[in-house]
């Protein structure tokens, strides 16, 4: 009788021993996962500000073209802007996806970056 008690005790203690190591994985698991959506979060960021730098280059450099013989108004220079980022926005990376408003808002704040550079 005394060794049974002594085995029931003896796994309730291994029992508890593992509970406490599945808690402890997950509680690791839960933090890579955080780290994870931190990271992609990061990287949405990233990817975000590198099509914001291409359309200020691409602005740049159509504001370069566009300076040219007869220096075109801001009011041409934002609509060609506009025309070119959407153009590029339609065959680059994201072929089949139109701009968002938000996209488009954006490269107007861009244009107008551009127009106060000039």
């Amino acid at each position: 009788m005394r060794r049974l008690e002594e085995k029931g005790r003896s796994l309730q203690i291994r029992e508890a021993e593992i509970q406490r190591m599945l808690q402890a994985v997950d509680e690791r698991r839960e933090a890579l996962n955080l780290r994870e959506d931190s990271l992609q979060q990061k990287l949405a960021a990233m990817e975000e500000r590198e099509e914001h730098l291409y359309r200020i280059e691409i602005g740049r450099t159509q504001a370069a073209t566009v300076k040219g013989p007869g220096q075109r108004n801001g009011t041409h220079r934002e609509a060609d802007l506009l025309s070119l980022a959407s153009t590029i926005g339609n065959s680059s990376m994201h072929a089949n996806e139109r701009l968002s408003s938000k996209s488009t808002s954006r490269l107007k704040e861009d244009s107008e970056h551009y127009n106060n550079e000039g």
